[in-house]
């Protein structure tokens, strides 16, 4: 039997995800011209030092940071409810992101992603929104 992955994406995945940031990098200097690869890095998928301020700030939560914690050690920090939102997209985003990677490009020919559910075949990656 086929490994089906599913995947639901809600508003927030989706601002992330466009928000990603993509980039080149020589990972072999000493060929001709070096060779080039393209990647994200995990650790600050949206560039920042810190990537729960970094989804506050995509997500429009800049300014429910918690007085005072602007220098923390971690980034500013939110309101419990809002921190824990942000670790669990955070966490969906960077646990899936080779799924999500391959929908995002998957759904550039069918009029770009909406919130729901999609699911494919783990191997043929032959999406399709069940929800």
């Amino acid at each position: 039997m086929a490994s089906i992955k599913k995947i639901t994406l809600t508003d927030d995945h989706i601002k992330l995800l466009s928000a990603i940031n993509f980039e080149s990098f020589v990972f072999d200097s000493a060929s001709r011209n070096g060779r080039i690869g393209w990647g994200v890095d995990q650790y600050a998928p949206w560039g920042g030092n810190y990537p729960i301020e970094d989804i506050a700030l995509i997500l429009g939560h800049w300014g429910d940071a918690i007085k005072g914690t602007e220098d923390d050690i971690q980034g500013r920090l939110f309101p419990q409810e809002m921190q824990e939102h942000f670790h669990d997209l955070y966490d969906d985003i960077t646990e899936n992101f080779e799924y999500m990677f391959n929908l995002l490009i998957w759904s550039t020919d069918k009029g770009g992603l909406t919130p729901g559910t999609y699911q494919c075949n783990k191997r043929l990656r032959d999406w399709k929104k069940i929800e």
